[in-house]
């Protein structure tokens, strides 16, 4: 018998895995797992590898490149810990590229940048590294010092150790998960603060169990957003109270983000629509573009930028697929979409400062200026981790979108 996507995320509480659930989401529904998969991938590598690292506590040599690594937290059977000197670590570096003005790439070695955001007028980035079986990871200012450091082992004696980051509004947050098969032995710790006191973190917000197990992360003063996969969870950082804020939808969440205490996400059921609730606030479908599918929805919370999609073929394409873009508003009887150009790509994407960049896998990177619908392209790329005014951050090249020449113009 096969079972519904929400009757498999029910069962997926209480088992380790559902083989059994019928394919209700749209076709293409692997076609954006890309964009996941590949910010994803530092924190999924070398998650069982390795034995246990006999040197976790090894190393405090106390010299001036010393983080001085502390007992932090502890979640169940996971210790974490965290730089006392943060700032000792090493900087990721910037180098002008040879090949194009406006470029920069980053000065090797570097770890893997798995995450950044761009925040309060600055780039904040997330590299992880990972040695036998222990990660480490750091929290940096793009062009600045270190600002955190934790570390933890990832896997030992049928338990595993993960975790979450995100930044937004002024705010850092945490999700610290520990998982084994019984459903009984996950929990997940969920921390939460104003980013410049990052390193006073110590006590949990709220504590969720059984454990969600965070793949993304969207944050602000007033709420944490955990997009597990499967369900859109708001945390109240204030409270701890804790939401499951798309179960009155029978669609899958996507492509959640946050803006003060409203949460919005694509929901994916046999059309792809937006929806939107506040923790207070019941969620109901915010932007719809029926009989087709609205993917690819950001905000910078100054604008929304979005693909439309019509006449879905087997393979996931569209016949017509277009940007739209709207002014930012809470009210969905106040958005005034405006259709920007047809496209005739969509893949892993990111919105900010007025550009909405999509990666084109081998072919590069368009970078659109949602104002005027004039296309820009970078021939070489990866998925965009963040997208401001005057720059475009990958994880290992960075450019000013202004500086790129016109592919076509208005």
């Amino acid at each position: 018998m096969l079972l519904s996507p929400r009757a498999c995320v029910l069962a997926s509480l209480l088992a380790p895995a559902c083989a059994a659930c019928a394919p209700d989401a749209p076709e293409d529904a692997g076609h954006d797992g890309g964009h996941d998969a590949g910010t994803d991938a530092g924190f999924d590598a070398g998650r069982d590898a390795g034995p246990p690292d006999a040197g976790f506590d090894a190393g405090h040599d106390g010299g001036p490149d010393d983080p001085g690594w502390a007992p932090w937290t502890q979640v169940e059977r996971c210790t974490f810990e965290r730089a006392t000197f943060p700032e000792r670590l090493p900087t990721i570096g910037w180098a002008p590229c040879e090949e194009a003005p406006g470029c920069q790439r980053v000065v090797p070695p570097a770890p893997h940048v798995a995450r950044a955001w761009f925040d309060g007028g600055r780039g904040y980035l997330q590299s992880i590294t990972v040695e036998g079986n222990q990660r480490t990871i750091v929290l940096a200012a793009v062009d600045g010092p270190t600002l955190a450091a934790w570390r933890y082992r990832i896997a030992q004696d049928g338990f595993t150790c993960g975790h979450d980051l995100g930044v937004g509004d002024g705010s850092v947050a945490l999700a610290l998960d520990y998982f084994v098969n019984d459903p009984r032995g996950r929990v997940d710790h969920v921390y939460h603060g104003p980013i410049h006191a990052v390193q006073d973190l110590t006590d949990p917000v709220a504590v969720i169990a059984p454990a969600v197990t965070s793949q993304r992360m969207a944050v602000s003063s007033q709420v944490v957003a955990l997009w597990t996969g499967a369900w859109a969870v708001g945390v109240d950082p204030r409270s701890g109270r804790v939401a499951f804020l798309n179960e009155p939808l029978g669609g899958i969440p996507q492509n959640v983000t946050v803006v003060g205490d409203q949460v919005l996400w694509e929901d994916w059921a046999d059309l792809v629509r937006v929806a939107s609730a506040t923790l207070d606030v019941t969620a109901t479908l915010f932007h719809r573009a029926d009989p087709g599918d609205v993917k690819g929805f950001r905000t910078d919370g100054v604008d929304f930028a979005w693909f439309e999609g019509y006449d879905r073929r087997p393979d996931g394409r569209y016949d017509r697929l277009e940007l739209w873009t709207a002014p930012f508003t809470r009210d969905p009887a106040a958005l005034s979409p405006r259709r920007v150009r047809a496209m005739d790509h969509r893949g892993g994407s990111m919105y900010g400062g007025g550009w909405y960049v999509v990666a084109r896998g081998v072919s590069g990177c368009d970078v659109v200026n949602v104002r005027d619908g004039s296309l820009r392209r970078i021939a070489a790329c990866g998925v965009p981790l963040y997208v401001a005014e005057h720059e475009i951050l990958f994880s290992t090249v960075r450019w000013d979108p202004n500086t790129l020449p016109l592919v076509d113009g208005p």
